[in-house]
C-alpha cells in the first residue's frame, strides 16, 4: 500500500486536503446525468441500451442512471442489456453482485464467458510474447475482448453503449481504450469516485422514499433491501483483471486519489495537458502528499492524456465545486 500523507499531516502539522462532497447537491447533480443521458439517447436515435456488468460500483451506478434516463422516455427498464462477462479472474461475488442488481432494477442481462476468446487470442500471440513476463498486456486483452462483444451486441440488437467510467480513473488513465472505455456516452465522466459512492447512497435514499410511497412509478427498494446492493458498496474495487488485484495497490485510496487530482486541477493542471508541472508536484508534496506518490500519481496523468483525447462523450457536472 502506499505511504500518501506525508508524517507532518499525522501529526496535525499540515491540513490534510479533501475532495469537497456533493453534499446538498446530490439530487441536482443526479437528476442532471440523468437527464444528459437520456438527451444522448434520444439524440442518437434509441430506445435500448446495453453496457457491461462487473458487480463493481461504476457499472452500477451506470446502469441505475441508464434506467432512470429511459424512464423519462416512458420505456421500460427490460430495455436495458447488462452484459456479464466473466474471467477466471471474476469472483463468484462479483458474478452474484451483478445479477443481483440487474434483478433489483428489473434490467436483462446475457453472460458470456470470455475465457474461450482470451486463450484463442493468448495462442495466437505466444509466439511473439515468448520470453515476455505476462504484465497489463494480457489484462487490457480481457477488456477488449469485452469492449468486442458490447459493440458486436449493439451493431446486432441496435443497443446504445454506455461507458462506464468514471473522472478519477480517467484522469489517471486506469482504463483501456477499445476495451472499457467502449461506448457512446459516458454518464459518470464528471465524477470523481469518491462522488460515484456519494451518489449511490443518495439514490439509494431516494429509492427507499420512493418505495414507501404507493403512486410512485420510480424503483423503489424490495422488501427493505437497497437499490444498490450494499455488497457493492462495501467491497474492495478492484478491476478483476488479475489474480488479488485492487484499484487501491495501482491507485492508493480513491479518497487520497481524488484529493490529489482535485487539488492539482485547482492548482492550475489541465485535463488536457501530458504534463505535470514540477511546481506543482512541488506543492502537492507541500500540501501533505507523500512525494512518492505525487510522483507516480501526476505521472499517470501526464501520460493518460492522449487517452481522454479519444474518450467518448460524457456527462457534465451542473455545478462548480
Amino acid at each position: 500500500m502506499f505511504r500518501v500523507w506525508q508524517q507532518m499531516q499525522l501529526s496535525g502539522q499540515v491540513a490534510i486536503p479533501r475532495l469537497p462532497a456533493l453534499g446538498n447537491n446530490a439530487g441536482l447533480v443526479y437528476d442532471s446525468i440523468v437527464q444528459q443521458t437520456r438527451d444522448a439517447i434520444v439524440r442518437a436515435g434509441y430506445s435500448k441500451l446495453t453496457l457491461g456488468l462487473s458487480g463493481g460500483l461504476d457499472s452500477a451506478m451506470a446502469a441505475t442512471i441508464a434506467v432512470d434516463a429511459l424512464a423519462l422516455e416512458g420505456i421500460s427498464s427490460n430495455h436495458v442489456h447488462g452484459i456479464i462477462m466473466p474471467s477466471q479472474w471474476t469472483s463468484t461475488q462479483s458474478i452474484d453482485d451483478a445479477t443481483m442488481l440487474a434483478d433489483r432494477l428489473n434490467i436483462s442481462t446475457k453472460t458470456f464467458d470470455i475465457m474461450p476468446t482470451y486463450a484463442a487470442i493468448s495462442d495466437t500471440l505466444a509466439p511473439a510474447f515468448m520470453g515476455h513476463e505476462v504484465d497489463v498486456t494480457e489484462e487490457n486483452i480481457q477488456a477488449r475482448i469485452r469492449g468486442l462483444l458490447l459493440m458486436a451486441l449493439s451493431n446486432k440488437f441496435d443497443w446504445l453503449v454506455l461507458a462506464a467510467g468514471n473522472k478519477s480513473e480517467s484522469l489517471v488513465g486506469y482504463s483501456t481504450l477499445y476495451g472499457d472505455m467502449v461506448g457512446a456516452f459516458a454518464p459518470l465522466a464528471p465524477l470523481y469516485k469518491t462522488w460515484v459512492y456519494e451518489l449511490a447512497h443518495y439514490r439509494n435514499k431516494r429509492a427507499f422514499q420512493e418505495s414507501s410511497n404507493e403512486s410512485s412509478v420510480q424503483l423503489g427498494s424490495r422488501g427493505g433491501q437497497s437499490l444498490i446492493p450494499r455488497s457493492i458498496l462495501e467491497k474492495e474495487p478492484s478491476a478483476e483483471l488479475a489474480l488479488d488485484q485492487t484499484d487501491a495497490a495501482v491507485l492508493g485510496p480513491y479518497d487520497c486519489l481524488d484529493a490529489l487530482i482535485y487539488t492539482a486541477q485547482n492548482m492550475g493542471w489541465k485535463e488536457d495537458s501530458a504534463h505535470v508541472a514540477q511546481e506543482c508536484v512541488d506543492a502537492l508534496v507541500k500540501q501533505g502528499f507523500a512525494r512518492e506518490y505525487v510522483v507516480r500519481i501526476t505521472g499517470m496523468m501526464g501520460r493518460s492524456a492522449y487517452k481522454r483525447q479519444q474518450a467518448c462523450p460524457g456527462a457534465e457536472l451542473p455545478i462548480i465545486i
